[in-house]
């Protein structure tokens, strides 16, 4: 390598402009690489393909009626409220649910269909609860003598609420009265036919205020000793709250089935849906959706934004394009380093090539950029300027020196420790590719051929850049002068207290180790936001209010010989019971299964008469034919 440049170190020779040269040429090619070059953060695609949980995946979803759903609602819902219905009707008037949108489901159409199958409606909704139906913040209700010092006694709740919890509790305004929702027939405007929507008589109690806190449950065993220590709490005057509690019927949620048409489709779905609710007077402000579909496009929005944010000034760089402001710091960090203009120039050329190269094989090998690859340019940007400065300060000793032939004394300098660095580096980056999830892989296989990319520019592509000896004026380029006394009396205090130094270190990093006692994993995609962003704003409310966001299907098989000695209504009440076993789980919000919409039904006692045996035998016949042989397009998602 050496030998190389040392008969090569003008670029008139012609090696190290044809090296330049086959570069710029290369950038073209890169260019059509690069324009097909994509996000996608579909996480359902993480896992391998021979994973036991991604073929367990695959198979439910051949099985089972599976979609991404959105959930829809808004800060002043309730289940009276009639802007749910017009909600929907809207929806179909605009014309986005035949696009992108394959069905609605409403708590009304849940509640009609159980009270068709003998539900009663408190039944209904207690089933809904946590579903589609929320509990909504904890309500207060104040005693008489403390409503005539109203905030005072409001102000006195929440301490004691944050005292208790330790933590910062908001005050939310009372659920507020709409007029019920009045039968379809009775309504504006026409419904969809067959469409059968149920008027719920919940009566939401009265109440003053709501207390909210962050990663509220209405379950949890926190709520619950909140709830007896406030309606316990007295003042001067007497007690001050009169009751504190948790009911269902407010907020309710839209639950909204989403098509795949890709991202572009998906963005302009939730368009619509923000359209559709200020269509029927819902602001900006109140409206909250949620589900896979807008974590995965708020990831790609993310992912966008990262190049180009137009949200903000342009003068305002660190927030306006972070990879903007990677490449500013890194002119200025090689400006200092090199005191040279051209030089940091030069620098950063080489790097931009290498991050375009390997950005460029991501689209040629047909993957997509992902949350995880969308590190990789900043990587390879640190990578590459470090090794270039490295070659670079070679360079200027040799020039500073006299030495004729400065880039091969560089090159002969600097190519071990680079190759070293860069070789060890790309090891373990490819260590990754043991492991399991797919963006982790990719990343591990990309950044291993990107470090080894990143020596090629640097032992090649830069030190031909610096046989062009003359600036575009056609002067000759200046060195600047070596300043070594600093790095001299750094190295002098290092040499001097050696001891104290390696201590140090070896003290800074026991402790570093003792921190990863607190190391935890986190797969939740919404951790990925930042807590002021508007999706984590929704999901808190959601989470914290109505229902949570993410769902889990759970499968119970019956083998033949389990069918063959359970009779279907045996069958129904065992996936009620073990549906009851999970929703005692603290993080669940709420279950739903096909015996909800099912009575409990009762086999007749021993000594019951043959006409009843007979009926409710032939009962048990008729069921299993609806549910299985005349599936309907409500129960497929939980029956095969």
């Amino acid at each position: 390598m050496e030998r190389f440049f040392a008969i090569r170190d003008s670029w008139r020779n012609g090696i190290s402009l044809w090296i330049v040269a086959l570069a710029v040429f290369s950038l073209p090619v890169l260019g059509v690489w690069l324009k097909d070059l994509r996000l996608e953060n579909d996480v359902t695609t993480w896992l391998p393909a021979d994973d036991p949980d991604s073929v367990v995946l695959e198979w439910f979803d051949s099985e089972f009626e599976s979609e991404d759903r959105l959930l829809v609602s808004w800060d002043t819902s309730s289940i009276h409220d009639p802007r749910v219905q017009m909600f929907v009707d809207q929806l179909r008037v605009s014309g986005s649910l035949p696009a992108t949108l394959s069905d609605t489901t409403t708590p009304h159409q849940a509640v009609a269909l159980m009270e068709n199958n003998k539900i009663d409606p408190e039944t209904a909704v207690r089933r809904l609860t946590g579903i589609l139906i929320g509990n909504g913040f904890l309500k207060v209700q104040l005693s008489e003598p403390a409503r005539l010092f109203q905030k005072e006694a409001q102000d006195r709740v929440r301490q004691t609420a944050e005292e208790f919890l330790g933590e910062e509790v908001s005050v939310v305004a009372a659920v507020e009265y709409r007029e019920p929702m009045l039968p379809p027939e009775e309504q504006d405007g026409e419904t969809e036919e067959d469409e059968e929507v149920a008027v719920v008589n919940i009566v939401i109690p009265e109440h003053d205020f709501q207390l909210r806190w962050s990663g509220m449950s209405a379950t949890s065993e926190r709520a619950l000793e909140l709830i007896k220590k406030l309606n316990g709490l007295e003042g001067d005057s007497g007690p001050i709250v009169e009751s504190a509690f948790f009911a269902p019927g407010a907020p309710v949620a839209v639950s909204i089935a989403v098509t795949e048409y890709g991202e572009e489709a998906h963005r302009q779905t939730m368009n619509d849906l923000r359209t559709a609710a200020q269509a029927i007077g819902v602001s900006e402000e109140e409206f909250r959706i949620g589900g896979t579909t807008v974590a995965r496009d708020q990831l790609s929005v993310a992912g966008n934004e990262a190049v180009w944010n137009q949200a903000y000034p342009i003068w305002n760089f660190f927030k306006r394009s972070p990879i903007l402001l990677s490449g500013i710091v890194g002119i200025v960090t090689s400006f200092v380093m090199l005191r040279s203009p051209m030089l940091a120039i030069k620098v950063l050329l080489a790097a931009g090539y290498a991050c375009l190269v390997v950005l460029a094989l991501i689209p040629a090998t047909g993957k997509p950029l992902n949350i995880v690859l969308i590190v990789l340019p900043n990587l390879l940007l640190v990578l590459t300027m470090s090794g270039a400065i490295h070659v670079a300060n070679y360079w200027k000793h040799a020039v500073a020196e006299g030495n004729p032939r400065p880039v091969a004394t560089a090159i002969r300098l600097a190519w071990q420790p680079c190759v070293l660095a860069s070789v060890t580096t790309a090891i373990g980056m490819a260590s990754l590719i043991t492991a399991v999830l797919n963006p982790v892989q990719e990343f591990g296989i990309y950044s291993s051929i990107g470090c080894i990319i990143s020596l090629l520019v640097i032992l090649f592509l830069f030190p031909s850049l610096l046989t062009f000896r003359k600036n575009l004026s056609g002067r000759a380029f200046e060195s600047t002068e070596l300043d070594q006394k600093r790095w001299e009396s750094v190295a002098g205090f290092l040499v001097r207290h050696r001891l104290l130094v390696n201590f140090g270190c070896l003290i800074l990093f026991v402790f570093s180790v003792y921190g990863l006692r607190w190391f935890q994993t986190e797969t939740r995609v919404i951790r990925y936001f930042l807590p002021h962003t508007r999706i984590v704003q929704d999901y808190n409310f959601l989470e914290e209010s109505l229902a949570g966001i993410v769902s889990i299907e759970t499968i119970v098989h019956f083998d033949e010989q389990a069918q063959d000695e359970m009779s279907i209504v045996e069958r129904m009440e065992f996936v009620r019971h073990l549906e009851a076993k999970i929703a005692e789980h603290p993080w669940i919000s709420g279950t739903m299964s096909l015996a909800d919409f099912r009575p409990v039904s009762t086999p007749p006692a021993e000594d019951a008469g043959t006409f009843t045996k007979v009926r409710y035998r032939k009962s048990l016949v008729r069921m299993q034919q609806e549910i299985f042989e005349r599936p309907q397009d409500n129960v497929t998602q939980f029956a095969k």
